[in-house]
Order: C-alpha cells, then structure tokens, then sequence
C-alpha cells in the first residue's frame, strides 16, 4: 500500500516504482490463478473489526464491466452468480439453537485434579479471575497469537529487561553496551530499532544515576540477575524469577521488578492484586533462591518507559508486612483452590482488575454480566 504519505513525484525521486506497477502484477497472478481453477468464488469481508468495508478497486471494476456487457439476451448486462459459499459462510456462526447462561461459570473439579504448582504471577490471576487460571491450567488452553501481529510492547519490555540483565551483570557500568547488545539480539527491523534506541538511551541516563545514588546510600555487595526460585507450601509448589536481588553490604536484601508498562500502586500491593514482588520476597525469606540467603528489606518497582520520565522508582520499605500479608493470602488460596473444593468462579470480585481477557469468551461474561 503506497499511503497517503507519498506523492508520485516523490516516490519517483526515491526510486520507488509507480503504484500502478503493483496493481497490474497482482492482477496478472490474480489472473492466472482464476483462470487455472474450474470454478473461482470471489469473496471478501463485509466487515472487519465491526466496521464495514470497501470493496476492493478491480472487483468494482470487474462488476461495472459485466454490468456493461448487454445484448438482447442480456438487457441488464451480466453479474458474477450467487454461490453456496456465501451460506456456508453465515452458517459458520450460527448455532443449532441457543443456549443462554443464567449466571457466569462456576466449575470445580475434584481436590486430586488440581494443579500442585503456581507461579508468583499465575497468584494474581488466580485471586482476580479464578476461570481464567483453570481455564489455561487445567483445561491447557493458549490464545493463538494474532497472525502477522506487529512487534508491540512486550517485545520492548523484553528488549529492556534484556539490557538491564547484562547491565547488572557485568557490574553496572556500561549501560550502552547492554542496549547495544539487546537490539543487536532482538533483530528489529531498522525502522523500530532507530524508535527504540533513543529510549534506551534516555533509560540509561536515569538508570546510571539511580544505581549511583542508591549504592552510594547502601553499597552493594552483589547483584543476581534472573534469579529462579521456589519453594513448598502446604504440598504446592510456588516459583518464580526475580528480575534482580541486590545484596546489600549492611546484610539486607532489596527484590527489584522491572516495568515498560503501569506501575503497580501500594494499594494494589496491599490487596494481592500486584502479588508477585512479595511473593518473591516470600520465596526469599523460605531460602527459595539458591545462595541467596536473607530476608528482603526493601521491594522496589523501576518502571522504565523511556518516555517522560525516563524511569521511575517505587520502593516499599515495609517489605516484611507485605511478606506477610502475601503468605496469609497465598495460604487461604492454596487452601480454597488448590486443595480444597472451592469453584473456578469467572471474575468474583468486580473490585479487582484481571487485565487479561484471553478467556472472557469461554466464560460467556458478556451474557451473565449483562444481567449486572
């Protein structure tokens, strides 16, 4: 697709062939494709996201030149025939007949079928929206992803995550040769490499004076990157991977999490809905983390947008409260979902936010929610 953004005198001087020069070599692959079939069903969609569409510029002309063809036998000119095709179409998503859901699904398998494992973020989904944690856990199902999908967000986060790991590990002093080594692993296209690059650039300024002030206030004796851990309760084990532990020289631990995106609020920390950092202060305090002995003294949040600002700290100093908190709700979980009997229920709780939406349409929350 040319765009708007090119006109013909500048897409000449850039080299560029003329649109026309397109069009005619997909209209003869268009051509020969057609022509080779006994029978071709031109189709196109109505709409697409909800929204009508256009026809496409050789199909209209395709119907304004039949239309054109008139003789005695043809007083109205010709018109592509209707075809079955059009009614399998429809009949695709229509049902037999139909099934309305009263109240929003409540399945509970046995004790024994339940899953034995949970990752410090798979907590959060299950407290917020327990369909969404059977449904991808034990019923094993994965949203396909888009087809084509453009490089977005979790890719950047990715690109980011990846620069602070090989900061942080190779001692927290050459932040340009992290970020250069993260999009040359990336592979971006040169179009998002040269987007993305500057905000990395602008990460990195923030970065090397927060690591200055905080290990000039408490000197660090060793940063772990990635840091897998688990560890058992109650027969269910809970695992997960630390962005970053510091290991402070005055002997307490400081657990980081790395954000491209929103930042977690205290409330939201306070009420489990942001789980996972004192969840992985948890694993700490139960020696979860290999050679990494201590309890954490400090969570911190680092959002890393490289916008305006560049990044922004969030640390909770009352780490041990959390820590506690976060056991308590794990237990009561553990207990109610995982071992016990307690139903699967489609978002319980309209107070909690779930950001994933990958299953409201197996738990048809469009039909009970509708009834408020």
């Amino acid at each position: 697709d040319p765009g708007p953004w090119m006109g013909r005198l500048m897409r000449a001087e850039f080299g560029l062939p003329a649109p026309e020069e397109r069009i005619g070599r997909v209209a003869a692959d268009f051509l020969l494709v057609a022509a080779s079939a006994g029978d071709a069903v031109f189709s196109r969609a109505g709409r697409r996201g909800g929204a009508p569409t256009v026809p496409a510029r050789w199909l209209t002309r395709l119907h304004t030149f039949l239309r054109g063809q008139s003789n005695a036998a043809f007083p109205d000119g010709l018109s592509l025939p209707a075809t079955e095709a059009v009614g399998w179409a429809a009949a695709l998503d229509q049902p037999e007949g139909a099934l309305p859901v009263p109240e929003r699904p409540r399945p509970a398998p046995p004790a024994h079928l339940r899953p034995r494992r949970i990752s410090v973020t798979e907590v959060g989904t299950l407290l917020a929206d327990p369909y969404a944690f059977y449904a991808r856990r034990m019923l094993k199902l994965r949203a396909l992803e888009p087809l084509e999908a453009e490089i977005g967000a979790r890719e950047y986060g990715d690109v980011v995550h990846q620069a602070m790991h090989r900061f942080v590990r190779d001692g927290a002093v050459d932040w340009d040769a992290a970020a250069r080594a993260a999009l040359e692993e990336a592979a971006l296209r040169p179009s998002l490499d040269a987007f993305w690059r500057p905000r990395l650039v602008r990460i990195g300024a923030w970065v090397m004076d927060a690591e200055t002030e905080m290990r000039g206030a408490h000197p660090v004796r060793r940063s772990h990157t990635e840091a897998a851990g688990e560890a058992q309760f109650r027969g269910v084990l809970l695992h997960g991977r630390a962005d970053r532990i510091d290991e402070r020289r005055d002997g307490g631990l400081v657990v980081f999490d790395y954000k491209t995106g929103t930042m977690p609020t205290r409330a939201e920390v306070e009420r489990g809905t942001a789980p996972q950092l004192p969840l992985e202060g948890l694993l700490l305090a139960q020696g979860g983390f290999p050679n990494i002995p201590g309890l954490a003294a400090r969570l911190s949040y680092w959002r890393l947008s490289g916008g305006e600002p560049a990044g922004e700290p969030r640390d909770f100093d009352d780490a041990a409260e959390l820590v506690t908190s976060a056991e308590n709700g794990l237990d009561w979980l553990i207990q109610d979902f995982l071992l016990g009997d307690r139903a699967f229920t489609s978002r319980p709780d309209p107070g909690r936010e779930h950001r994933g939406t990958d299953y409201d349409h197996l738990a048809r929350r469009a039909e009970w929610e509708a009834e408020g």
